[in-house]
């Protein structure tokens, strides 16, 4: 997973640096809130973050405030380090939007645990967002393909009738295309209907679209 470590001590981020690495995870690096920010804004940001309490411009805890303040559904799990460890300290960090924390110095095996339940947990959101994502595409796919099918019925049914009446070779002809494409429509519009899920592709500028050839190959 990435993990975005905000730390403005080379020491701690080397450290840190030399954990996640043996732990499986990438690290992306930054010494300072204002950087932290601008890297958790971005559309590819980590889905966890460890944050210094303590640092330059802007703090972890300004940082916090910021990213729930904006909130969504990819929110990072933000774990906070901080060498206070006075109760109110560590309460203060949670109610602005912490999910955990760490003390320095903090021992390998609780940071590695700590991270654990934030992986876990961000599984978690993965899965039911994606979750979600399914259950609104079935529904708008059904939908859609309600709204379809019965205009496509009265326009094939138009067509067939009009090919069984005697007509030039060249309107006929255009008639069996426009027939054709309509038959290719219909078979879109039944795997609409019966879709349980699927593969997407590129089209354009990032976006991806339902790969319906993929879909009928299952």
């Amino acid at each position: 997973m990435r993990i975005l470590v905000a730390e403005d001590s080379p020491t701690t981020t080397m450290l840190l640096q030399g954990y996640l690495a043996q732990w499986g995870h990438e690290m992306v690096s930054c010494s300072n809130g204002a950087e932290a920010w601008e890297i958790l804004q971005q559309p590819d940001a980590p889905q966890l973050a460890i944050l210094d309490w303590l640092m330059p411009e802007v703090d972890g805890i300004e940082v916090c405030r910021r990213v729930r303040a904006v909130g969504g559904s990819m929110m990072p799990y933000i774990i906070f380090v901080t060498s206070q460890d006075h109760e109110d300290d560590i309460v203060v960090g949670l109610q602005e939007g912490a999910d955990d924390y760490v003390t320095k110095p903090f021992s390998k095996n609780e940071l590695q645990a700590r991270l654990t339940v934030g992986t876990r947990v961000v599984g978690m959101w993965n899965r039911l967002i994606e979750a979600e994502r399914n259950r609104v595409l079935m529904q708008t796919a059904g939908a859609a393909a309600h709204e379809i099918n019965n205009p496509l019925a009265v326009m094939s049914g138009q067509i067939q009738l009009l090919l069984t009446k005697p007509l030039d070779d060249d309107i006929k002809e255009k008639l069996q295309g426009i027939r054709d494409a309509g038959t290719r429509v219909s078979e879109i519009v039944n795997k609409m209907k019966s879709i349980s899920e699927y593969v997407t592709k590129p089209y354009t500028k990032g976006t991806d679209i339902i790969d319906f050839g993929s879909e009928a190959d299952k």
